[in-house]
């Protein structure tokens, strides 16, 4: 049996309780789950569990997220597929964004709502950041910025660092549910902080590739496009 630690910090029980603890690998034997809550921020509640996980790869999963039958299996898988490609990976997904030719990508292969986006051919693929509905790491590497301003693109934040000390992040074929419970064509002003925060500290990459915004720098003022 695949052996993970799956991380959840939680603020809304109802909507844990309908999704991400509904999910039924976290029953299965190898599974340590560990949910976090009254930390200040969500990278702190990361941090903590990261400390406390039996298992070498660590699942940071986001409440709203449903994880089907066999979505350990899956995971396990490729996070072995990747360790044969790239031994030194940094972090895995299942949705990410990138650039190819000028154009921007979104990676991955999930359900949203009750619509299925993207899909499994040609994964695992090399992204510039990955969503934060589902983060994957092995423990060392489970290490979160509690500078974040906010609980907003700490995904996209792991994977700028890595990618300054020359490591690669991937988006991977291990299908959810993420049954997002707020307006995702609207930014928030907490998201929009995050967004300075990351143009800030990693202007050398930008622009910024997220599954939400890009972030650039036009006329030197920070822009956010689609």
């Amino acid at each position: 049996m695949p052996e993970l630690t799956i991380v959840c910090a939680a603020d809304d029980e109802e909507v844990l309780g309908k999704n991400l603890l509904a999910s039924p690998c976290l029953a299965d034997e190898g599974i340590q789950f560990l949910v976090l809550r009254g930390y200040r921020n969500i990278a702190a509640a990361y941090n903590a569990a990261a400390l406390h996980a039996e298992h070498e790869l660590v699942c940071f999963v986001r409440p709203e997220v449903y994880l089907p039958e066999g979505w350990d299996a899956a995971m396990a898988e490729q996070a072995r597929l990747l360790t044969e490609r790239d031994p030194n990976w940094a972090a895995a997904g299942v949705l990410g964004a990138t650039l190819r030719d000028d154009t921007k990508l979104y990676v991955g292969h999930v359900r949203e709502q009750e619509q299925e986006f993207g899909t499994a051919e040609g994964l695992p693929l090399e992204v510039d950041t990955l969503d934060d509905m589902l983060l994957v790491c092995r423990r060392g590497d489970a290490v979160f910025d509690e500078w974040m301003p906010n609980g907003f693109l700490v995904g996209a934040e792991l994977c700028l660092r890595a990618r300054q000390k020359g490591r690669r992040c991937y988006a991977v074929d291990a299908f959810v549910h993420h049954n997002a419970t707020a307006d995702q064509t609207k930014l928030s002003l907490d998201y929009l902080v995050s967004c300075g925060y990351l143009y800030g500290r990693y202007s050398e990459l930008l622009p910024i590739l997220s599954t939400r915004v890009t972030i650039q720098r036009l006329n030197g003022v920070c822009v956010l496009s689609a």
